[in-house]
């Protein structure tokens, strides 16, 4: 295995690792909303009181230095800056398109400011190149 292919399955690796990650703590999120407000306020709270996360050794590491709002947006800026290169990397022919359907129906879960402009980015660059394509093919062809 050379280089190239180590470092893109790497990335691959890390980013699946934290989309399923973010993924439960969505859904974590939807459940306990739910459950506030089907079961009451009160319910709601003494069940998330008996629930604790496990952490990895790493967060454990950064929770020393960052509270958890800040340790959260890191994690998600890194899962953004890895969108970020996977559009690089689909650009340059070294991934397959069903990492960026995947990137771009996460985006699409949960609609806020960075998620729009991430999605923005990765169309507008994926449109870029599809074009070039089009009008390469269409030299070809006449």
């Amino acid at each position: 295995m050379n280089f190239k292919k180590l470092l893109v399955s790497k990335c691959q690796k890390q980013f699946f690792k934290m989309l399923n990650k973010e993924r439960e703590e969505r859904k974590k999120r939807r459940d306990s909303l739910n459950a506030l407000s089907a079961d009451g306020i009160a319910e709601g709270l003494a069940e998330k009181k008996e629930t604790a996360p496990e952490e990895s050794d790493f967060s454990k590491q950064m929770m020393n230095l960052y509270d958890e709002k800040e340790l959260n947006e890191r994690k998600k800026e890194q899962m953004y800056g890895n969108m970020y290169l996977i559009t690089e990397l689909f650009i340059a022919k070294q991934l397959n398109g069903n990492i960026i359907k995947t990137c771009l129906d996460d985006l699409m879960q949960e609609v806020n400011d960075q998620n729009v402009e991430i999605m923005c980015y990765m169309v507008t660059k994926l449109m870029n190149d599809i074009c070039r394509q089009a009008k390469s093919e269409m030299k070809h062809v006449d």
